[in-house]
């Protein structure tokens, strides 16, 4: 969490996202974040990184705050912070990586 620059004093880690309605929920924890001014953490697994991040990208608000840190502590170690507008889909690797997202 700390990677991310995004604000800490409030999050909730979801672990992983269900398979159904997964938009639907994408959009009920970014409303969460806004309502309760919280950070939303979760991890998906890293054949579905990919997959994850461009619905992440269609769904969100082009102001919400997208983090992704992937491989932690792993040799191809990386954070990167953006709004979603700034984002832009790319190849994610299959190795563990972790989401968050804030909406002010």
């Amino acid at each position: 969490i700390m990677l991310s620059g995004l604000p800490s004093q409030r999050f909730t880690f979801h672990g992983y996202p269900p398979r159904q309605d997964l938009e639907a929920w994408i959009k009920r924890i970014e409303k969460h974040s806004e309502q309760e001014k919280s950070l939303e953490v979760f991890i998906d697994t890293p054949y579905k990184n990919e997959t994850t991040l461009n619905l992440l990208l269609k769904t969100l608000h082009p102001k919400t705050q997208l983090s992704i840190s992937q491989d932690l502590t792993g040799e191809h170690e990386w954070t990167k912070t953006l709004p979603v507008k700034e984002w832009k889909p790319m190849p994610l690797q299959k190795e563990p990586a972790i989401f968050l997202l804030t909406k002010n």
